[in-house]
């Protein structure tokens, strides 16, 4: 999906297709499809092989995501900066580096 269509796009519809997907989530197709998985959401067959990501779903796995804090904590301790979709797509890859 384009960046144009992106700001054209008010209401999401409720079933997405990959690339729909991976854009509402800000994300490209191929770090969307394995940060999905690592996270659980799987898409729906909604006939004739074709397959959809729930909004809902989607949404749901955003809120889950801890928020990311930058610069000290409270306690004088340092907060963890790494970003919780990389670090799903690093998960990805061990696992399918394990398999091959």
């Amino acid at each position: 999906m384009t960046p144009a269509v992106e700001r054209v796009l008010p209401n999401w519809p409720a079933l997405l297709d990959c690339e729909t997907a991976a854009a509402y989530c800000s994300m490209s197709d191929e770090t969307f499809k394995a940060f999905a998985a690592a996270r659980g959401v799987r898409p729906v067959e909604t006939g004739h092989r074709l397959l959809r990501w729930r909004r809902v779903d989607l949404d749901r796995m955003i809120d889950s995501l801890p928020a990311r804090v930058k610069g000290p904590a409270n306690d004088g301790g340092q907060v963890d900066l790494r970003d919780p979709a990389e670090e799903a797509l690093r998960m990805v890859q061990r696992r399918a580096g394990r398999r091959g």
